[in-house]
């Protein structure tokens, strides 16, 4: 059986499920297919999703802000210390004229949210629990499930299926590998911390970031150098969550209940051409990023709400506007850019790092100007 559609996105995340119902908005049919069964996503962690204000913005444009407004956490100040330095930069949202500099979100009843969504809507054919191929040739257009006689046939196929992605090795599609000998591991917690407000410390074993939250419902996410990583003894029984709290002080006090929820090595990719001839790639799919300034899913998003307004002739024509391809480009480099800046002067333990922190950190608290623009970029507002 043959089933036709404007688009196909592979992968039912939250970029895929995010790109689905921005092409329905459009009036446009889309096929969702997901390898694993798409059921609710239920988590008895805490898994914290930062949503800057752009993020915000678009979700409030399609109509899902408000089932995500009453479990937000949102964040007025953002307190930065850098390696040895006494004082920390308090950076607040007033500073550049917003009511909050972000949010932070539970990812699972939100990303459940989304696939319920999908399910419901008209325009959008969820398929999931399904290994599937593509058909060979230079232009292709046919979605070939193995295990049946299925066939769907598409004009814009869009890949979203996360890291490592096998249709990007399939397509034969480049990629840049950077290993930063790091490791990202993210805890709830419970502790006290000054309300509405993010932390992040650059430290000789690592980054820290605190996030707000309530109750239990608070989450760390550290990114430790990989030779220091058994000083922690994270995934022991003896965890040292005294040392822990030290690298936080004096921004978290009584720490306690630290449950370790998630860990990845930091190595990350990108793709060279995000878009080729035979699939757009969105997500991790495209590029993994550091988690520092907690850019990946939002960076994501911005690329949606700009192919946005593409949908209608996408499906017609498979060339997206290549004006709107330059502006993702662009931004997508510049962030690629800030990112490996950020990571060559403030997240090495070197003397470079030590320099650079104590120049940046007074120039910050001497520069209004210099502060917006870095606020600006770190937000990408």
């Amino acid at each position: 059986m043959v089933k036709k559609f404007d688009f196909v996105v592979i992968g039912g995340g939250l970029v895929g499920c995010m790109t689905c119902l921005s092409i329905s908005s459009k009036s446009k049919s889309v096929c969702l297919i997901e390898k694993n069964k798409l059921n609710k996503v239920i988590s008895e962690d805490y898994s914290p999703l930062s949503l800057t204000t752009n993020s915000v913005d678009f979700l409030k444009e399609k109509n899902l802000w408000d089932n995500v407004l009453f479990r937000s956490n949102p964040i007025e100040f953002l307190y930065i210390k850098l390696f040895n330095s006494f004082n920390s930069i308090k950076i607040s949202a007033s500073d550049v004229n917003l009511e909050s500099l972000g949010y932070v979100i539970d990812k699972a009843p939100f990303l459940s949210h989304l696939r319920n969504l999908c399910k419901q809507d008209e325009n959008i054919c969820v398929i999931d629990d399904a290994e599937i191929d593509i058909d060979d040739s230079d232009l292709p257009s046919k979605i070939i499930f193995p295990n049946s006689s299925d066939i769907v046939d598409f004009c814009q196929l869009i890949v979203t299926d996360g890291a490592n992605s096998k249709f990007a090795k399939k397509f034969n599609i480049p990629s840049k590998n950077i290993n930063y000998e790091q490791t990202s591991f993210i805890f709830n917690a419970e502790y006290d911390s000054l309300e509405k407000s993010a932390v992040q410390i650059f430290t000789d074993k690592g980054v820290f970031a605190v996030l707000p939250g309530s109750g239990n419902k608070k989450s760390i996410v550290a990114t430790i150098h990989n030779k220091f990583i058994n000083h922690f003894q994270f995934e022991s029984n003896n965890m040292n969550d005294k040392l822990l709290e030290s690298q936080l002080l004096p921004h978290v006090k009584n720490l306690k209940n630290l449950k370790l929820i998630y860990k990845h090595p930091l190595n990350t990719s990108r793709l060279v051409n995000w878009l080729s001839d035979k699939a757009l790639f969105l997500g991790n799919s495209s590029q993994l990023l550091h988690p520092f300034g907690a850019q990946g899913f939002n960076f994501s998003l911005d690329c949606i709400k700009k192919l946005d307004s593409e949908w209608k002739t996408a499906s017609i024509n498979p060339k997206f506007d290549e004006h709107i391809i330059n502006i993702i480009t662009k931004k997508r480099n510049e962030l690629f850019y800030s990112i490996d800046l950020i990571s060559l002067l403030l997240m090495r333990n070197n003397i470079l790092s030590n320099i650079s922190s104590s120049v940046i950190s007074k120039t910050l608290n001497l520069s209004s100007t210099f502060k917006n623009y870095f606020i600006k970029r770190i937000l990408n507002i």
